[in-house]
């Protein structure tokens, strides 16, 4: 059975800094289970393979803006978690975000945003861990009643 820690998590982010900084604290925290990608083309990669994560730590793209690279993972990958990271959002930008599904917007600038993604992160693991356990008690029942 899968733990919480067993997540596989997906970086996208096209500062290296950056990106290695989150991996870091990732698996400092127990995370190894780790993708990463810097192109929308790499993204929809992962998405259209073997490789689907459960989680998605959505950064900045060169090739597409936010907004529109969340919409796509959301349309194309239903049942993935989506956290956005992203620099000193306009008002609006963080409820967009969730209005299209993403489940966290985290600023970047933020001293603290390394600590968030990691709740965060914890947070939604968990979440999926549940999800999976009571879709197979589901599948089971299923069974059992032929």
């Amino acid at each position: 059975m899968k733990t919480s820690r067993e997540a596989v998590i997906l970086v996208i982010e096209k500062d290296d800094k950056y990106k290695e900084y989150i991996c870091h604290k990732l698996e400092v925290s127990g995370y190894n289970r780790l993708l990463c990608a810097q192109t929308v083309e790499e993204v929809f990669n992962f998405l259209g393979n073997d490789h689907i994560p459960d989680i998605v730590l959505l950064g900045e793209v060169d090739d597409m803006p936010i907004l529109e690279t969340a919409q796509r993972i959301k349309q194309e990958s239903n049942g993935i978690v989506l956290i956005l990271l992203a620099n000193s959002p306009s008002i609006t930008t963080p409820l967009e975000a969730l209005t299209i599904g993403a489940e966290a917007w985290i600023e970047k600038g933020d001293e603290n945003s390394a600590d968030d993604v990691i709740g965060k992160i914890v947070h939604w693991s968990q979440f999926k861990l549940e999800s999976y356990k009571l879709q197979s008690l589901c599948n089971d029942r299923r069974l059992a009643n032929g």
